[in-house]
């Protein structure tokens, strides 16, 4: 290993489509490569010297959900998905949090992972919205 980090590596979950970019063959690769947290992704990480990866999902993600029930419902799949990932795969990959406003107990959920964590830069996703909070 060479004790290399990679940033905003995208990942993705069944439960969302992202858009058609490339032709029908492309996609179906790209997908596949996007729902692989484990496997291939491991093997291309070791093969090109990365040791620790910060994922990320693809947009559109929770940020497009106009609904804040949903938003938040949704934002709390995502991380809970993450965080099983992360401990099946310890120490390989490091989260940002999902965290949908105006619901206030998610956002402390969030935060309080990022503090166990200690995770720096984390990029929280508001219904609609998206900032960066180096808090």
């Amino acid at each position: 290993m060479h004790g290399m980090i990679a940033f905003e590596e995208h990942y993705n979950l069944p439960q969302f489509e992202i858009p058609e970019y490339a032709d029908a063959a492309n996609m179906r690769e790209i997908r596949r490569r996007l729902l692989d947290v484990s496997e291939q992704r491991l093997a291309d990480m070791d093969a090109t010297g990365i040791d620790y990866a910060i994922l990320s999902l693809v947009s559109p993600d929770i940020q497009s959900e106009t609904d804040a029930r949903q938003a938040v419902s949704g934002a709390k799949k995502v991380n809970d998905t993450l965080a099983e990932v992360m401990a099946t795969h310890e120490p390989r990959y490091g989260q940002p949090i999902a965290a949908a406003s105006p619901d206030q107990r998610l956002h402390k959920l969030g935060m309080e992972r990022r503090r166990l964590r200690a995770q720096r830069p984390v990029l929280l996703a508001v219904a609609g919205k998206r900032r960066r909070n180096r808090g």
